[in-house]
Parts: structure tokens; C-alpha cells; sequence
């Protein structure tokens, strides 16, 4: 069982889950993989790191508006790529659907109930697409095959989901008696037992992390090293002039 759209507290105002606490309660319930889709992509490399580190399995994703809610997931690196070339059009504000169609290439994409009349055009760009529900009377209401349980996960447990309502108070700049969404059911447990397993099956990426980005110098004096610079570009400086 893989749970799907899970935000974290880099969806700001939005999700009280912070990645750490994510992927230990994962590992305490024998989770063995886990989704990420925030509206950005700031926190998937600490994300990652923190499930390979305690051997989850990562799989990355974000959340568009075009306008309607997608969820869009990445298959493999160069699907990671193409996310991050979406996030960046999305800030530039230029995101829509000819840019996904443009940056499609391995990438699942997930269209939840509230957004299933995006389905026809859709259908067009991506190769593995699907209709998620929340419930059983919108499952009876999705006539595909392609369909999957997809519920959007914004705290660890379920006494915490009170809290989101001032969140959104917060976000919206209101008093907390003036938000009346519902925020039952956001919670990661207790677990939902629905079989997301395609997902896990089509989303396997492996980033390319570089740790060793900085130059690394023997002199230990670093003044003397930087005035040997300094000296050496003056006079380079005055052989040009």
C-alpha cells in the first residue's frame, strides 16, 4: 500500500507534516514507500534522502493548478527533470497545458474526482494517466479502469487534523471560526488498506547526487592562500594592461 499525495511543511500554511517525522512514522509501520507532492519541489531532495536513508522508497511528485488540481509524478530522472521544468514555468506564470505536453515524457499523471473533466485532454499527453477517489460514491462514479484511491494526506495523525483549520486562517488572513472546510480524513493514519501499488510499480527514480561540489585545498592557512591569489590576479591584471 502506497499512500499518494502527501504534502509536507514546504507546502507553506498548508500541511503540518515535516519530512523527518514523515519517514519515521513510515518505517514504525512497516511503510515501505512513500509520495511527496507539494506545490514546489524545495523539500523532494531532503525527502529522498531521508527515505533512502532509512530504505523507503521515494517517489517524487508535485501539485499543478491548470486551473483544475493534478497531481503529477515522476517515473524515473528524466521525469524528475521534467518536473522541475514545470515548477520552474509555473513561477515564471507561463504553465499550462501546452507546457506539460511539452515536458510529458515519464511522468504519471493522476487527475483526483474534482478535476475528472480534464480527463479527455489529458489523455492526450500522458501515456499512464489515471482518475483518483476519496470514497466509495465517487469510485462508482469513475467509469475506468484507470482509477485509484487518492486521498490528500496533510498531517501524521489524526488528532492533529483540528490544527489545519488555523493553517488556512492564517493563509487566508481570517479568524479561525470563519474557515469551515472540512478537514476529517487528511491524516496518514490510520492506514487505508486501498492497493496503490501501480504507482510504486511505475515510479522508480534515482537522483544524482553530487555531495563533493566544493574544491578541496592541503593549505591550511587560508589568508596566505587567499593573498597568493589576490597577488597572482593583480598581477595578471597589470601584464594585460
Amino acid at each position: 500500500m502506497v499512500p499518494l499525495n502527501i504534502k509536507t511543511n514546504y507546502y507553506l500554511l498548508h500541511s503540518m507534516i515535516k519530512i523527518k517525522d514523515l519517514v519515521q512514522i513510515a518505517k514504525k509501520n512497516n511503510i515501505k514507500s512513500l509520495t511527496i507532492t507539494d506545490d514546489n519541489m524545495y523539500g523532494c531532495i531532503e525527502f529522498y534522502k531521508e527515505c533512502r536513508k532509512n530504505n523507503i522508497k521515494p517517489i517524487i511528485g508535485i501539485e499543478i493548478s491548470i486551473p483544475e488540481k493534478i497531481i503529477l509524478y515522476a517515473k524515473n530522472y528524466n521525469g524528475y527533470k521534467n518536473l522541475m521544468k514545470i515548477t520552474t514555468s509555473k513561477s515564471e506564470g507561463s504553465l499550462d497545458t501546452s507546457i506539460l505536453s511539452d515536458y510529458s515524457d515519464d511522468i504519471v499523471c493522476i487527475i483526483p474526482f474534482e478535476s475528472k473533466a480534464k480527463f479527455n485532454e489529458l489523455k492526450k499527453i500522458y501515456r499512464d494517466l489515471f482518475v483518483s477517489y476519496k470514497n466509495e460514491n465517487e469510485k462508482n462514479r469513475i467509469n475506468l479502469d484507470n482509477k485509484l484511491y487518492m486521498n490528500e494526506i496533510l498531517c501524521i495523525e489524526k488528532e492533529d487534523e483540528k490544527y489545519l483549520k488555523y493553517l488556512k486562517a492564517i493563509k487566508e488572513g481570517k479568524s479561525y471560526l470563519e474557515i469551515n472546510d472540512d478537514f476529517s480524513n487528511v491524516s496518514l493514519l490510520p492506514l487505508k488498506s486501498e492497493d496503490n501499488s501501480v504507482i510504486d510499480e511505475l515510479c522508480n527514480v534515482e537522483i544524482k547526487l553530487h555531495d563533493n561540489l566544493l574544491p578541496i585545498y592541503t593549505n591550511d592557512d587560508s589568508y596566505q592562500l587567499l593573498k597568493k591569489y589576490l597577488v597572482c590576479k593583480l598581477q595578471e591584471n597589470m601584464r594585460k594592461d
